[in-house]
């Protein structure tokens, strides 16, 4: 295929509070440096326009995502067609590209929309079946983490090449997913897992797609495999050190994230200029290594420039790397693969071997009804097989049983739901826990209180037995014999209240 330039455009992003209340403070209006048309932007000094830089399009703060997502992105989410497609934001810290790639709740960005748009294509190709899977992660500090395992398990991943030159990263999780639903579940919770939110990230969706398999007769089975990438990348922001701050542990990772950007901006200048020729040094940061095939390979790229009309020197940085950036040529190409190397020929040629056994289960089971063991062992194969079939054909995405494309707002709500949901009832449990806990405290102290009272009884009774003990004047001048009855029925008195006094002495 004839040679594509890669495509950039830059969006502006729209003045916020902070900037307004500087200017406001001051009682001055807001310094804009750069003025926009559909086309082409220029720097303003004085109010006279100086340096002019021009691309395929430039976004005014007044545009949407979507409209971007439209007129400039759509087009190159061509990987159901077997391209490899890449988007890239660049820009300085706090100039929207994470807000461009990920969107909020009511305006969606880059990615979620290219998620939708994959599988509302899949529709186009009614003879076709395609096998989708998702992969997730971050490059910071030159090392890859994998955002898709959760952070206290994972580990740092390593980039290896391929006899074909093809890069790839060992032991990275891939997730097979069939619907957007299940794609932004696993984006997510790949954003909860990150470790640094000023790291490169990269979200991969890998497409296998072949014409429709015939289960019952086999055919197909063997046709080529069509594998496409479509890898969408927010890359950290460029700072410098004596405008951050930074100490200690961040600057050492301010360093290191500038010193890539700095490689990739390298990369791309020696590809947009024809009389530069050699080596390429890729290899001097994994993000150009694992980005190698997009800049200048075979993949459509697109590059989205974010910059702030405020500032001067980081805005003037950036449109540079754009400038150079749209020079670079890339030789993009469907590629077919005839080996037993990819996902979806593996299961393909699993699901014609399972039904091949189940036509022969269901045969011995007509010839050999009569053998009842043999028999119900047969069945519970037969049920076996067609569970295993039934596992292997969810995951093939086809125009038939392709979900229905889910509004991503409408998951977002649903996920804002269950989170509400969660916290409503942990305020319950807290609040049943705390009723327990005041209701411990009252028995406590009804439990006190009875005791304050035994042990007045106890006193009392005790100076009752004092005082009948004086009346009586047991063993004092006088005889057994001698007692009256009134004396006998006062000593049986005092006998019963001793023993009770001394079990309530015990209960106390």
């Amino acid at each position: 295929m004839a040679d594509e330039a890669v495509k950039v455009c830059v969006r502006i992003r729209p003045l916020i509070e902070r900037e307004e209340t500087a200017a406001a403070e001051k009682a001055q209006p807001v310094q804009l440096y750069w003025k926009a048309e559909k086309k082409s932007i220029q720097q303003i000094d004085d109010g006279n326009p100086t340096k002019s830089f021009g691309f395929d399009r430039v976004f005014s703060a007044e545009e949407s995502t979507d409209q971007l997502y439209q007129d400039f992105a759509k087009p190159l989410v061509s990987a159901v067609e077997g391209y490899n497609g890449t988007i890239i934001a660049y820009g300085q810290t706090s100039s929207g590209k994470t807000f461009t790639m990920m969107g909020s709740e009511h305006a969606p960005g880059v990615i979620p929309l290219a998620m939708e748009e994959v599988f509302r294509s899949i529709e186009i190709f009614p003879k076709k079946e395609f096998l989708l899977r998702v992969s997730y992660m971050e490059i910071c500090d030159e090392t890859v983490n994998d955002l898709l395992v959760d952070s206290w398990k994972g580990k740092h991943l390593q980039v290896c090449e391929k006899i074909n030159k093809n890069i790839y990263v060992p032991d990275l999780t891939e997730e097979l997913v069939n619907s957007p639903a299940q794609v932004l579940a696993w984006i997510q919770k790949g954003e909860k897992n990150r470790r640094l939110h000023r790291s490169h990230t990269i979200f991969r969706m890998i497409l296998e797609s072949s014409e429709r398999n015939d289960l019952a007769s086999g055919e197909n089975a063997d046709a080529a495999i069509i594998v496409s990438h479509l890898n969408l990348v927010d890359l950290a922001g460029s700072e410098r050190a004596s405008q951050t701050g930074a100490q200690g542990t961040w600057l050492e990772e301010g360093c290191d994230i500038n010193r890539s950007l700095f490689t990739l901006g390298q990369v791309i200048e020696k590809l947009s200029d024809e009389s530069q020729s050699g080596f390429l040094n890729y290899r001097d940061s994994k993000l150009t290594l694992i980005l190698a095939n997009s800049l200048g390979g075979n993949a459509k790229t697109v590059i989205i420039c974010t910059i702030t009309p405020v500032a001067l020197d980081e805005t003037l940085s950036t449109l540079q790397f754009a400038s150079a950036a749209q020079n670079m040529k890339n030789e993009p190409h469907v590629t077919e693969v005839s080996d037993d190397g990819t996902l979806l020929k593996r299961y393909r040629h699993q699901m014609v071997d399972l039904k091949w056994r189940l036509q022969e289960v269901s045969s011995v089971i007509e010839t050999t009804a009569t053998e009842k063991e043999d028999l119900a062992q047969l069945l519970q194969e037969k049920d076996q097989l067609q569970r295993e079939i039934r596992n292997l054909t969810e995951f093939l995405v086809t125009s038939a049983n392709s979900f229905p494309v889910q509004e991503i707002s409408a998951v977002q709500e649903q996920l804002k739901e269950e989170e509400r949901l969660n916290v409503e009832q942990q305020a319950e449990e807290q609040q049943e826990a705390q009723q327990t806990v005041q209701q411990m405290e009252k028995e406590l102290q009804t439990h006190k209180a009875q005791a304050e009272t035994s042990h007045q009884l106890l006193c009392e009774a005790n100076s009752s037995i004092s005082v009948l003990k004086g009346q009586l004047g047991i063993g004092v001048n006088k005889s057994r014999n001698a007692w009256t009855l009134e004396e006998k029925q006062l000593l049986k008195d005092l006998s019963a209240l001793t023993r009770e006094n001394g079990g309530t002495a015990k209960e106390s």
